[in-house]
């Protein structure tokens, strides 16, 4: 994650949040077999 200043702004963290969450998705897919959370 790249930060323009040392404090994540409210729209970065929005971003931020869909971010993780669309890694999480996608590594609860790769790894279902491993991650049952």
């Amino acid at each position: 994650m790249v930060y323009t200043t040392g404090i994540p702004e409210p729209g970065s963290l929005g971003l931020l949040g869909l971010g993780v969450a669309a890694i999480a998705a996608s590594r609860q897919r790769s790894a279902r077999r491993t991650v049952t959370g």
